[in-house]
């Protein structure tokens, strides 16, 4: 399973140690260091208007640039259950005309049908003339969005109204808003907008947006946001605002912004590319591992490019459907802005390949990933019935998702804990998972802390552990447990093992039991809150402790064989019979992984069959050159001799030969030596793999030709093989008193006097050697 990825490194998040001390220094604390107590996690829906300005202050490419804006907020709601309206608006001046357009109705951008009407509708944006009323009626709009909100049947869901505005409001042309000049009418909108429209919103706990750019008044719009609600998605999440930008083409980091507070979710940078008329291009976005779902948004105006997603194996995903344990759905692929949803994202680098057929202007492309995780905490505390005076250590830890490697991807996430009952005032608890006490373990991902129980305490007592941060949907996790007037008999401590585990196998762990009473104590030991498609059990069962008697046992946590894998956490306890509370507990995770392949288990057998394969491969290319070598024909020389007189010599030279093939020539002129290419008067010699000089005449056997003695080749002709590998001594074949190898004596220069009969120059007193 891809979400297999390891465990939580030392520092993968950014941890905000609380202080110890009274809730409003607590709470003073956690602003100052960027976020609090994350707030609990839901899996309600969220819906969003798109307001966007229509009025006759707005130019050709504003309006595109709104398109693109609002196309763009539609396809990167990633969250489930999320829905999109978008509404156009300037005002009506005339009776009869409206100020709203309702461009696209709430539909939902997880479902395939919506999210392609989303991409197409939002092309019917468009600039007012001024006959059809070109100004900006902001309290007509805000009253259409809360009407799309009353509308939908779902009650219980989050809402957000986004404004994409140039301008500022201005109903002077409004007959609804009364008689009067434009001032006057302007006051009275505003008056509506400020004393009915925006309270009610806020009432419906709807979040305003104000995304504004170009002259848009800043003040109005940061008081916009101001009167909606002022709920986030969690408590790292910032807060509603305004945000003016240059223009219409900036306004996608605002939306980046927006949504991290409405829907819990981040975006990553983006990364820009013009493909070629006739050509191609890549572009690459990186997947964190922390992402539960993702988004690659893709920005090309030109519809006619076609774009193909690779995952970071570099296989092609498909536009919907599955491959391997991720989700797709593609939409938007014939409008600006085209989109890639994946629900269980491969994490890491993908490709996004931009193809731009022949005839195209060339356009920059952009594209960038919009993601989200959602995770999920459990939490412990020892002792789990400590008496007065004494010190409980508490333990958060992620449920899900504990395989995350990147402390980058993990910047501002918190990890907080909180205690709070009938004699304990709510308490911040320090938590860190730096090895510092009472933390045992650096980088195990169990963020642990602890707190004092007063002395006087008594009764129950809950610790709250949360986890939360931007881009993610976090959790909260409570512990209930009770004081207990006087020290128990028997107390206890886990230590479990964390990592990868294979179905059929195992976590180790321990447990140490101490019983300071007088009576031998049997516990069970079992394990609670544990997924049930994993098939986990504990060994041993039981574990009995002798009176007075401080007892350690190995503890195994086992899977069963079909286990599904994927992250597993839970809890184990050993408790005395039927009773819940437990004397002992602790927490768990592991991560079910596939089981090793045989290459894998046996990692060290291949390795070293492969260090002899490759020994020998070696040894045997090391003997096919030496043998190789050993039968290179070249170094030898043919040398013809009459009378103990050189006549001629030819060398083998060239490449590499197996054979030196000549042939002796007597007729026409001089006795020579000519190179051969076979034939019936050709010699071949050639050397054995001893290094011995064998000799084949035209007729006859092979012959091996001795050191010191030639060959007899006819009317008083010797043939002899010189070996220039030789160093020294005779040549094969040689005559006595013939010429020695190459590297012995010279030979004896010829007599004085005319050359016999044949003989090829120079010769004794030639005047060639003059």
């Amino acid at each position: 399973m891809e979400s297999i990825r390891g465990a939580v490194g030392r520092a993968l998040i950014l941890v905000v140690l609380l202080a110890q001390g009274a809730p409003p220094a607590w709470a003073e604390a956690a602003t100052e260091s960027g976020g609090g107590v994350p707030g609990p996690r839901d899996d309600l829906p969220v819906q969003i208007v798109v307001l966007v300005d229509q009025s006759g202050s707005l130019t050709p490419a504003a309006v595109e640039a709104e398109r693109e804006a609002a196309s763009r907020i539609a396809q990167s709601a990633i969250r489930p259950g999320t829905s999109v309206a978008v509404l156009g608006f300037a005002s009506a001046p005339a009776e009869g005309q409206t100020s709203v357009d309702r461009i696209c109705p709430l539909l939902k951008t997880d479902d395939e049908i919506g999210k392609q009407r989303l991409s197409e509708c939002v092309r019917d944006i468009r600039g007012r003339t001024e006959r059809e009323g070109d100004d900006t009626d902001f309290v007509e709009a805000f009253r259409t969005a809360r009407d799309v909100f009353a509308s939908s049947p779902d009650r219980e869901a989050h809402r957000a109204v986004f404004l994409l505005t140039d301008g500022r409001l201005d109903v002077g042309d409004n007959a609804v808003y009364g008689d009067g000049t434009r001032a006057q009418r302007d006051a009275r909108a505003e008056k509506a907008l400020f004393e009915e429209v925006l309270p009610a919103l806020k009432q419906d706990g709807v979040q305003v947006w104000p995304l504004g750019f170009g002259e848009a008044d800043r003040v109005k719009l940061k008081e916009y946001a101001a009167a909606g609600a002022q709920d986030t998605c969690n408590a790292n999440a910032p807060e509603p605002r305004a945000i003016v930008v240059g223009g219409p083409g900036e306004v996608h980091a605002a939306v980046d912004e927006a949504y991290e507070s409405v829907l819990c979710q981040r975006a990553g940078p983006i990364t820009k590319g013009t493909p070629p008329p006739g050509g191609q291009t890549d572009l690459y976005v990186d997947i964190p591992q922390v992402a539960t779902t993702g988004s690659i948004e893709v920005v090309k105006k030109e519809p006619k490019i076609r774009v193909s997603y690779f995952d970071p194996d570099g296989r092609k995903v498909p536009d919907a459907g599955s491959q391997d344990e991720s989700t797709f759905l593609r939409s938007g692929g014939d409008g600006p802005v085209e989109a890639l949803r994946i629900t269980d994202p491969k994490p890491g680098r993908w490709r996004v390949n931009l193809v731009a057929p022949e005839g195209v202007a060339e356009r920059e492309v952009t594209a960038r990933i919009v993601w989200q995780g959602r995770l999920d905490s459990m939490i412990s505390a020892d002792p789990p019935a400590p008496v007065p005076g004494s010190r409980v250590t508490v333990q958060v830890q992620l449920r899900t998702r504990v395989d995350v490697v990147d402390p980058a991807e993990f910047e501002g996430m918190v990890f907080a804990a909180e205690v709070s009952g009938r004699d304990l005032p709510a308490t911040p608890i320090a938590l860190n998972d730096e090895g510092k006490s009472p933390d045992r373990t650096a980088g195990d991902g169990r963020f642990t802390g602890g707190f004092a129980v007063p002395a006087t305490a008594k009764g129950a007592f809950t610790v709250v552990g949360s986890v939360g941060g931007r881009g993610l949907v976090g959790d909260s996790s409570p512990y209930h447990g009770q004081i207990s007037p006087t020290p128990p008999p028997v107390t206890g401590r886990f230590g479990v093992d964390s990592g990868e585990v294979t179905p059929g196998a195992a976590l180790a762990g321990r447990l140490t039991l101490r019983n300071v009473s007088g009576t031998a104590r049997t516990y069970t030991l079992r394990l609670a809150e544990v997924r049930e498609d994993a098939g986990a059990s504990v060994e041993p069962g039981r574990v009995k402790v002798p009176a007075s008697s401080d007892v350690t046992v190995d503890v195994t946590l086992r899977f069963d064989e079909r286990a599904v894998l994927g992250p597993v956490s839970g809890r184990i306890q050993a408790v005395a019979g039927k009773q819940d509370k437990p004397v002992a507990e602790g927490l768990f995770s592991g991560t079910l992984v596939e089981p090793p392949s045989l290459l894998e288990r046996f990692w060290w057998l291949f390795g070293a069959l492969l260090a002899l394969l490759a020994a020998a491969v070696s040894t045997l290319v090391v003997l096919v050159r030496g043998r190789r070598r050993e039968r290179d024909a070249r170094g030898l020389t043919a040398v013809l001799s009459r009378n103990g007189a050189t006549l001629h010599r030819l060398d083998c030279g060239g490449g590499w030969a197996a054979t030196f093939r000549f042939s002796v020539r007597t007729g026409d002129g001089p006795p020579r030596l000519d190179r051969s290419h076979g034939g019936a008067d050709g010699y071949v010699a050639w050397r054995t793999d001893g290094g011995t000089i064998m000799l084949r005449k035209p007729y006859g056997s092979p012959v091996e030709l001795v050191p010191g003695r030639g060959e007899d080749i006819g009317d008083g002709y010797s043939l002899a093989v010189e070996d220039r590998r030789m160093s020294g001594g005779p040549g094969y074949g040689t005559s006595p008193g013939g010429p020695g190898g190459i590297h012995g004596d010279a030979p004896h220069p010829p007599p004085p006097g005319p050359p016999p009969s044949g003989a090829s120059r120079p010769w004794g007193g030639d005047p060639l050697l003059d």
